[in-house]
């Protein structure tokens, strides 16, 4: 796996039956920077015209979405093979 951005690259080699689970790892990582961050970053762009309910409704869906992601990467995707595991 590469990732590229810019000047920076970063190569990581993943023996392939482990690339489900560290897949799975970066999704729930990634979420739940996403639940830290988001609301914090949505409230703080909100122009000071807008409505509560609105605030409170858009980080809510961000929170749900947050929570979705994590619990499916958590599961692994039940009710396919997982070799075993």
């Amino acid at each position: 796996m590469t990732i590229e951005k810019a000047d920076l690259q970063v190569a990581l080699e993943v023996p392939a039956a482990q690339t489900g689970g560290f897949l799975r790892t970066l999704v729930v990582v990634v979420a739940a920077v996403g639940a830290a961050l988001g609301p914090v970053l949505t409230l703080s762009a909100l122009p000071s015209g807008f409505p509560a309910w609105g605030g409170v409704a858009v980080v809510a869906g961000q929170l749900v979405v947050a929570v979705v992601a994590i619990e499916v990467a958590r599961r692994g995707g039940q009710g396919q093979s997982d070799g075993g595991r």
